[in-house]
C-alpha cells in the first residue's frame, strides 16, 4: 500500500541554487550512491547503445530503489537518497539535433523569448565534431537526450519519491550543468511526467510539479547531516577536475581541464575504443590496445590534440603545465631508456655517436648495464616524489577534503560518536580511519571499471553504496554495501585491508 509521509526538507525554489544543504536531526535512513555517468543510453532507432555510454544498470537500479522502499517499510523510516555527483554525464553527449529536432529546438528557444533571426546558426562548426557546448538551453536539450535513453531510471526515481522518500542530487564535475535553473526545472518536469497518481492526488501537471519540486533537491556542493556526516562529490580536491573561478562566463560553464580532455579527446577515442576512460590506472590504457587500435588512436591524437592543447593553454595554463610536469618524468624516462640504454647496447653505429656525446661516462654506464638501469629507475622515482612533495600533482587530496569537512561539522559530544567524510569521484569504494573520530568512506561507482586485475576478476560494476542509520542511542553508523543483481538484494562489499 502506497503511503505519503511528510518530507523533512522545506520546499525550496529550484531557481535558487543551494550551495550547501544542512539537514539537522534527520530521522531517516540515508543512502549515498554516486558516479553513474549516464549518457545517451539505449538508442531505439538503432537498437544499440551509444558508444560513449557507461551505465547499463537501469534494471538493477530500479530493483535497488524497490529494495530501499521495502527497507523503509520494514524499519518504519523514510529514506533520503543522495546521488553524490556524476549522476548524468553531459560531457559524453556528442550528438547535435538533426533537421527535425533542429526546427523544434529553434521553436523551443523562441518560446522562451530568445531573439533568433531566420537563418541564424544555432550551432558552431566545432559542435558538430565535439557535441553541443554548455550553454543553458543546449544543456537542457542534452538532459532530454539522457532521459530518453534511460526511461526506467527516471520512472523508478519518480515512484521512489511519491512513496514518501526524498531525493537529493549533488553536482559533480560531469554534471556541472545542474548549475543552470532550466536544467533543474527540466529534470523536475521529467520526473513529474512519470509521477503516478496516488489516491486521486497528483492528477494535474501543477500538482505533480509542486510535489516533485518539494521532494527532489539539487545541491551545488555538499550536504551536511546532523553536523556529523559531510557528503561532497570530491572533484574539487583533484586539480584536473577542480572548477576554479566563477561557475559560468559569457553564458557557458567553466569546465575544468579533465572535462575539456573528455570533450575534445577522450570522447573521440571512445568512438573506436569504448570504456577507455574507465581503465584504471590510466597508465594501463596503452597496454590494453591492439596494434590496429593503437594506430587509430594515434590518428585521433594527431587530429584532436592540437585543439585540446590550445583550449587547455588558453583556459587552464597553470593546470596544463602541471599535467605536463606530471607526464614529463614518464616521457624522459622512456626516451632515455631507448636512446641512452637500449640503442647503445644493440646498435654499434649509434653507440659510437652516443659515446662521442657522453664520453667515458657513457661507456662506463653501458658496460655496467645493471647500474645504468638502476639509475634510470631511481631518477624516475625521484622525479615523481619531487612533484608530489612540492604539490604539483593531480592526485586526490584527501587532506584538504578532511579540513573542509572539519569546518562544516561539529565536535562529537559523545565519545562513541564518530564523524564521516563521504566522497565519490574516484570510482573506488573505500573505507579508512583518517584520524581519531573520523571515517572516510567512498561510495564507488555504478559504471564499469576495467583494471589490471581483470585476468583474475571479470569486468563488472561494483554497484556499491553507503547506508547510514542511527542506532538506538541516536548515533550514526554506516555500512558499505554492494547491490547484487543476481539475487536482487544487497551484500557487504568485500574490501581487504
Amino acid at each position: 500500500m502506497i503511503t505519503r509521509t511528510q518530507n523533512p526538507i522545506a520546499a525550496v525554489d529550484a531557481d535558487q541554487p543551494i550551495d550547501e544543504l544542512q539537514l539537522d536531526s534527520a530521522d531517516s535512513i540515508v543512502v549515498v550512491v554516486s558516479d553513474f555517468h549516464m549518457g545517451e543510453g539505449f538508442l531505439p532507432h538503432k537498437r544499440r547503445f551509444s558508444r560513449t555510454e557507461n551505465f547499463f544498470n537501469d534494471e538493477a537500479f530500479e530493483a535497488f530503489l524497490e529494495h530501499l522502499q521495502f527497507l523503509a517499510v520494514d524499519k518504519n523510516q523514510p529514506v533520503t537518497l543522495i546521488i553524490n555527483g556524476d549522476f548524468l554525464d553531459f560531457i559524453r553527449i556528442r550528438v547535435v539535433p538533426g533537421d527535425r529536432e533542429h526546427r523544434l529546438f529553434r521553436r523551443y528557444i523562441r518560446s522562451l523569448g530568445q531573439d533568433l533571426r531566420d537563418g541564424e546558426p544555432l550551432f558552431h562548426k566545432q559542435e558538430y565534431d565535439f557535441g553541443l557546448g554548455s550553454q543553458e538551453l543546449k544543456s537542457t536539450w542534452k538532459l532530454q537526450r539522457i532521459a530518453a535513453g534511460h526511461p526506467r531510471v527516471f520512472r523508478a526515481l519518480s515512484e521512489f519519491v511519491v512513496n514518501g522518500h526524498t531525493l537529493i542530487i549533488i553536482k559533480g564535475n560531469h554534471d556541472l550543468e545542474f548549475y543552470w535553473p532550466r536544467v533543474r526545472r527540466e529534470f523536475h518536469k521529467i520526473l513529474a511526467r512519470h509521477l503516478p497518481s496516488v489516491n486521486g492526488e497528483y492528477r494535474h501537471a501543477m500538482e505533480r510539479m509542486a510535489f516533485i519540486r518539494n521532494n527532489v533537491i539539487f545541491v551545488q556542493k555538499a550536504v551536511i547531516i546532523d553536523r556529523t556526516i559531510y557528503i561532497e562529490h570530491g572533484h574539487q580536491y583533484m586539480p584536473i577536475t577542480r572548477v576554479e573561478g566563477p561557475p559560468e562566463q559569457n553564458g557557458e560553464l567553466t569546465l575544468p581541464p579533465g572535462s575539456i580532455l573528455n570533450r575534445y579527446l577522450i570522447n573521440a577515442i571512445e568512438g573506436i575504443i569504448p570504456f577507455i576512460n574507465n581503465i584504471n590506472p590510466l597508465s594501463d590504457v596503452f597496454k590494453t590496445l591492439g596494434w590496429k587500435q593503437k594506430l587509430q588512436a594515434l590518428r585521433i591524437l594527431i587530429r584532436h590534440l592540437p585543439i585540446t592543447g590550445k583550449i587547455l593553454y588558453r583556459q587552464h595554463r597553470r593546470d596544463g603545465l602541471v599535467l605536463l610536469a606530471e607526464i614529463l618524468p614518464h616521457l624522459l624516462a622512456g626516451a632515455y631508456t631507448l636512446l641512452g640504454f637500449a640503442l647503445p647496447m644493440l646498435w654499434d653505429d649509434y653507440a659510437e655517436l652516443f659515446y662521442s656525446i657522453t664520453g667515458s661516462l657513457g661507456r662506463f654506464l653501458v658496460r655496467n648495464w645493471f647500474l645504468h638501469l638502476s639509475l634510470i629507475v631511481a631518477a624516475f622515482a625521484s622525479a615523481k616524489w619531487l612533484l608530489r612533495f612540492i604539490g604539483r600533482t593531480h592526485h586526490f587530496d584527501i587532506k584538504s577534503a578532511l579540513q573542509q569537512a572539519k569546518r562544516q561539522t561539529a565536535p562529537p559530544k559523545d565519545r562513541r560518536q564518530h564523524r564521516f567524510l563521504v566522497l565519490g569521484h574516484t570510482h573506488r569504494p573505500e573505507v579508512h580511519r583518517l584520524e581519531k573520530g573520523w571515517w572516510y568512506v567512498n561510495s564507488g561507482t555504478w559504471a564499469h571499471v576495467i583494471s589490471r586485475l581483470h585476468h583474475l576478476i571479470p569486468m563488472k560494476p561494483t554497484m556499491s553504496y553507503i547506508q547510514f542509520e542511527k542506532d538506538r542511542n541516536g548515533i550514526w553508523d554506516f555500512e558499505l554495501l554492494q547491490w547484487n543483481e543476481n539475487v536482487r538484494r544487497p551484500q557487504k562489499l568485500i574490501l581487504l585491508e
